[in-house]
């Protein structure tokens, strides 16, 4: 059983205590995550097909900005993990302060 709040943030909590146990991306974020990555790598695929008025150099700017663009797009999915993770841990040593 998950509250609306534990459904919306992904997380789980003990129902003897309410800690969280885990930290995870709500449904609709992965989603997203999965539909960007399929995106991407249809992208991808389809720039390593060599058009005829296409160079070897031009499919290979291609190809590093799509791989770019992936990166950052990753990078942004990381750092929003990680801000989640830091609020957690705050919540945590609070909680311990608490709790002596």
């Amino acid at each position: 059983y998950k509250t609306e709040n534990q459904k919306k943030n992904g997380s789980e909590t003990y129902e003897s205590t309410g800690h969280t146990r885990r930290v995870s991306l709500d449904d609709r974020k992965m989603e997203d995550i999965i539909e960007f990555e399929k995106a991407e790598v249809e992208k991808y695929l389809n720039s390593q097909k060599l058009k005829d008025s296409e160079s070897t150099d031009g499919r290979i700017k291609t190809t590093n900005e799509i791989l770019q663009d992936m990166n950052k797009r990753m990078e942004i999915i990381l750092q929003d993990m990680n801000k989640r993770m830091d609020i957690m841990q705050t919540q945590m040593k609070k909680l311990a302060k608490k709790i002596k």
